[in-house]
């Protein structure tokens, strides 16, 4: 017996023994595994910005062009440009330009426009640069929406950059490669950082802990240790989105809903002040509370709906004071709500009943006008409803 318990205990500490070493090993693995993804992303992002040249890009060259400043008074435009006319602030001049410009007919009316106003804040010869640089720009932008239409809106990070560099050289085609470079870089750099923000963001294989080290690597090569204005006009609630987004790897892999559920917690506490989470808590046990409250009546109501021993004024008297004693104060409010949508629904009804009885030979688009002018329909009646309840 003593022998058995023995060899027991021995199995044990063999399995147990056995375990510590896979699960060091694993560990060992794991870990070596992120290092050398890390040094792989740390690596590629030296060779961006080896190409794309971001240390030549200063952080105050990109909040200027992110505030679309439009303060260009007649001297302050002389002054900027008393050097030349390609500087960092010549897109954003030429953002300020197009807002100001923006009322005219068509491209022509544009440019007598602007030669107009760059004479009557600049010099005659510094103008005509001006006007020349500008009417580049502005048949750029237009061959660019032509050649471009649609192709940066890809739905997929990795290919927006490809796109992105295909743009970029496109500019420098254009412009120049060093003019290009000193008119766009700004924006380009900033845009850069944004869809490779998303490429980290959106990786399905990355942990939340594996994208925060690599969304840190990615700031420092690109702003070092300044605070930028994506991270200060990031309200809480984004904060909160994005450290989801984040973490979504984890929380699709917590064992329990308990687990998944105390992840956001904690992740909320992070993020939100102690008042905010009070108000927020509030909101939500107001929408759970309501959410019960309709539902009681709603059930209530089919009761009595289904009661076919009194009459239907009965049934509706009891509705309504049913109505009453759910909602209080805001019944009336509530009895506004539904009056409406039956009316929307009741529309609904009526147009897929008259749609079926359309001619055979009615076209698509025919068919999809009708269909818009009853919704449209109903949509004037439920708002002259609800007016006239008021």
């Amino acid at each position: 017996m003593l022998k058995s318990k023995i060899m027991v205990v021995m199995a044990v500490a063999v399995v147990l023994t056995v375990g510590v070493i896979i699960f060091n090993h694993s560990s060992r693995n794991h870990e070596e595994q992120n290092k050398e993804s890390e040094d792989h992303y740390r690596a590629s992002l030296h060779k961006s910005e080896q190409n794309n040249h971001w240390k030549t890009v200063s952080n105050e060259d990109v909040r200027n062009y992110l505030s679309d400043r439009k303060d260009f008074n007649a001297q302050k435009v002389k002054s900027e440009f008393s050097g030349g006319v390609v500087n960092r602030d010549t897109l954003v001049f030429f953002r300020f330009l197009d807002n100001l410009l923006k009322n005219a007919k068509d491209i022509p009316d544009s440019l007598e426009q602007a030669r107009q106003y760059l004479l009557s804040v600049l010099p005659s010869d510094r103008a005509g640069q001006m006007l020349e640089l500008y009417k580049k720009y502005v048949n750029y932008q237009v061959g660019l929406h032509q050649k471009f239409r649609g192709v940066m809106k890809t739905g997929r990070p990795d290919e927006e950059l490809v796109n992105f560099e295909k743009m970029k050289a496109e500019r420098r085609a254009v412009f120049g490669r060093e003019d290009a470079d000193v008119i766009f870089g700004a924006s380009e750099k900033a845009e850069e950082y944004a869809i490779r923000r998303k490429m980290i963001l959106s990786d399905d294989m990355l942990y939340g802990l594996e994208k925060e080290r690599r969304l840190r690597m990615l700031h420092e090569a690109m702003w070092g240790d300044d605070v930028m204005p994506f991270d200060i006009n990031m309200s809480p609630y984004s904060r909160y989105q994005e450290k989801l987004i984040t973490y979504s790897r984890d929380l699709a892999g917590a064992r329990t809903e308990a687990e998944r559920t105390a992840m956001q917690e904690k992740f909320r506490r992070e993020i939100f002040t102690s008042d905010e989470l009070q108000r927020m808590d509030e909101a939500n046990r107001s929408s759970v509370e309501e959410m019960k409250r309709k539902q009681g009546y709603y059930a209530r109501e089919k009761e009595i709906r289904s009661d076919t021993s009194i009459s239907r004024e009965t049934q509706d008297m009891k509705i309504r004071e049913l109505q009453d004693a759910s909602f209080g104060v805001e019944a009336e409010a509530f009895r506004r709500e539904e009056s409406i949508q039956r009316s929307m629904e009741e529309h609904q009804q009526k147009a897929a009943s008259e749609a079926k009885a359309l001619p055979q030979n009615t076209t698509l688009k025919e068919a999809i006008d009708y269909a818009t002018q009853k919704v449209q329909d109903a949509q004037k009646e439920a708002k002259a409803l609800k007016a006239s309840e008021q």
